[in-house]
Formats: C-alpha cells, sequence, structure tokens
C-alpha cells in the first residue's frame, strides 16, 4: 500500500498488505533529498517498494 505514515497499521491489520510511505506525512524515516518525482523518482520507488518485498539483505 503506498501511503503516509498514518495507514501503516491499517495496511497490515485491515487489508494484509506492506506498507511503502509514499506521502505526507511520513514518521517512520529521515528524508532530506528524496522524492518520486520524473524518471529518477520512478526508479527510487520501485526501490523501495522491492526493498519491502526483500527485507534487508
Amino acid at each position: 500500500m503506498l501511503s503516509s505514515s498514518l495507514e501503516a497499521p491499517t495496511a497490515m491489520e485491515d487489508f494484509g498488505a506492506l506498507h511503502v510511505s509514499a506521502s505526507f506525512p511520513v514518521y517512520n524515516k529521515s528524508i532530506l533529498v528524496h522524492n518520486y518525482a520524473g524518471y529518477y523518482g520512478g526508479l527510487q520507488l520501485f526501490e523501495d517498494v522491492i526493498s519491502i518485498f526483500v527485507g534487508p539483505l
């Protein structure tokens, strides 16, 4: 589920879905220079989604 940090508990409990914080507010990570706009933003979003499925290596 792509949403804010506020919906993270709902994603797992109600939908059984994994959560990626993609909108404001984001409380679970520090963001200095990071967005999902444009080509490189799409690559960053893809990287974040894949890292949720794969987990830490």
